[in-house]
């Protein structure tokens, strides 16, 4: 079966003759409503003044019905017509020619018409008035206007990275304790055993699934299965034969054609960040009936959003909601790229798996269970856009009923009351009619940058924690090389081998680490201190240390560089006598 592609149409370049300041007339193939009479309306004079809410007639709300029609639309600015994006047609670099879409307006031309020197002027981000400097005046492929984000903050995520109290003393050598409990965690739930009292798991002891074993369900028992997936579905944690990691495994009941699994099977080679990855798609045989399954990415310890905000009730503010709908829009930006449409986006299908990291749990999946080759890909992806809407309306409403028809007028208020017009505006163009990825991430880019640097400045930090990690895994065999030699004292009958210099030497050196004490007698437990000397005996330096007994009736200075060789030829020592024995 072939699979559809939308083309969008290539605008031809059209000659308007815009100049210094065009007249605002629309660009060749571009079909948002430009607000620039001759260049008499001042910048942001019609879309900032417009009220919020919109009712069929674009007159303000009447009654419980929420509306956001074209012509509302488009006295925000907000492209109605062109369903997807189109990619910019011609442009000189005079100006002269216009060109629809996110290009236009000349060689410096950046997100609108009126290029990088556009901004404030017309045909750029903060444009409404003017026709702008470097042609004829777009409007930022028809998105409405530019958001300005708040100040840059380091987020919320990078709270994990701090140290507070003891910790931020004594634990500085090393992973923070919050970040290393929630790796264990992790990890526990990769191997721990299912809920003894599921009776499901006495069906699943010993069964095999391909190269998959181990399984435990996932989800609830008491919860009635939906089919918002097409069909019911059951999920497993499994385990895999071939590399024993841990992977998310649902069952699909009922027929799945191959030939859809074939057109499923794209997904297996997309990826993103905030996607759970489809690993595979395959069919045995069970009981004479032909069973579909499809291998995932196992996230443990994850959460529906659902789960996290609406039956646990976790805090949600608008930083939260701004993540969160940055996240998801970066995931169906790079799946509409790609020619696809995720189709599946509430809150009981996407995951939070970390402090504030979201993934789409189940894109893809009804091009399995439900394909439509009807329906377009366009008005799919559209229908992705509106998902969105919903369900970030549901968040912000801490309701899974917020965005349904009857409940939206008073939802929409109640957002534009509590949080800033920025997500309001936001919410406003997903439910408005065709809205495309490509203009909400237009909208969005101010906020888009700061959610970039965040991530930055999380993976500068977990980079240091892996830093200081390497540096304990290399100090780690260092001493575990001197604890094998120091307290030994015999090899292959050997008395004399513990009695011997080298070893009486790297006792010394093991007590002036390990034994210090102050002028009152307490222990010192100055980490820096012994993480430096034994920095120093991994390079083998030239610079004397002072090693003493523990009752301080020895004393020995003597350079790093040969307590190294009395350590590596001890050691050496001992691999000796294994192989000596093991041959």
């Amino acid at each position: 079966p072939q699979q559809q592609h939308y083309q969008p149409q290539q605008p031809q370049p059209q000659r308007h003759g815009g100049g210094a300041h065009g007249g605002g007339q629309h660009l060749a193939g571009h079909h948002a409503q430009h607000y620039t009479t001759q260049g008499q309306h001042t910048q942001g004079q019609h879309a900032r003044s417009q009220s919020h809410r919109y009712n069929s007639s674009g007159q303000g709300p009447t009654g419980s019905t929420f509306r956001f029609n074209s012509a509302a639309a488009s006295e925000r600015g907000f492209n109605t017509n062109a369903p997807v994006f189109a990619p910019g047609g011609g442009g000189s670099a005079s100006g002269t020619n216009g060109g629809g879409g996110m290009g236009g307006g000349g060689m410096r031309a950046g997100m609108g018409g009126g290029g990088i020197e556009g901004y404030g002027k017309g045909g750029g981000m903060d444009s409404y008035g003017k026709a702008g400097d470097m042609g004829g005046g777009g409007s930022m492929g028809g998105a409405g206007h530019y958001m300005h984000p708040p100040p840059f903050s380091a987020g919320s995520a990078v709270s994990a990275l701090r140290r507070t109290g003891q910790s931020a003393k004594h634990d500085a050598f090393f992973m923070p304790e919050t970040l290393r409990a929630e790796l264990a965690a992790q990890r526990a739930a990769c191997i721990l055993p299912g809920d003894p009292t599921d009776p499901r798991l006495s069906s699943l002891d010993g069964l095999e699934v391909m190269q998959y074993h181990s399984l435990v369900p996932l989800d609830d028992p008491n919860h009635k299965r939906s089919r918002a997936l097409g069909v019911q579905t059951s999920l497993y944690r499994a385990t895999s034969t071939h590399d024993g990691d841990a992977y998310a495994l649902r069952r699909l009941d009922g027929h799945i054609p191959y030939d859809a699994i074939h057109r499923a099977r794209v997904w297996s080679s997309f990826g993103h960040p905030n996607l759970v990855k489809m690993v595979e798609v395959f069919q045995c045989d069970e009981d004479g009936s032909t069973i579909t399954y499809i291998a995932q990415a196992f996230h443990p310890n994850s959460l529906t959003l659902d789960q996290a905000y609406l039956q646990q009730r976790m805090p949600i503010h608008e930083e939260l909601l701004w993540s969160h709908a940055l996240q998801i829009i970066a995931a169906l930006h790079a799946i509409h790229l790609a020619n696809l449409a995720c189709r599946v986006l509430d809150l009981n299908h996407v995951l939070l798996t970390g402090k504030e990291t979201v993934r789409l749990s189940s894109a893809g999946i009804l091009d399995l269970t439900r394909p439509d080759a009807t329906r377009g890909l366009p008005a799919a992806q559209a229908e992705d856009l509106a998902a969105l809407g919903r369900l970030l309306l549901n968040l912000a409403c801490s309701s899974p009923t917020a965005a349904s028809q009857s409940y939206l007028q008073n939802s929409m208020s109640y957002v534009q009351a509590t949080f800033s017009p920025d997500l309001s505006e936001l919410l406003m163009y997903l439910l408005s009619p065709q809205p495309s990825v490509h203009d909400v991430v237009a909208m969005t880019s101010g906020r888009m940058m700061n959610r970039l640097s965040q991530v930055q400045y999380y993976a500068d930090g977990l980079l240091s924690e892996l830093s200081k990690e390497f540096d304990n895994g290399r100090l780690f065999r260092l001493l575990l090389k001197i604890c094998l030699i120091a307290d030994r004292s015999s090899i292959d009958g050997d008395e004399e081998f513990g009695k011997h210099a080298d070893r009486q030497l790297l006792r010394l050196y093991r007590d002036t680490l390990t034994q210090q004490v102050d002028e009152r007698g307490g222990a010192v437990l100055e980490m820096s201190s012994i993480i430096s000397s034994l920095n120093k005996l991994d390079v083998g330096v030239e610079s004397k240390a002072l090693l003493s007994s523990r009752n301080d009736d020895s004393l020995l200075l003597l350079p790093y560089r040969d307590i190294k060789d009395v350590l590596e030829r001890s050691f050496e020592e001992l691999i000796a006598s294994q192989t000596q024995h093991e041959g």
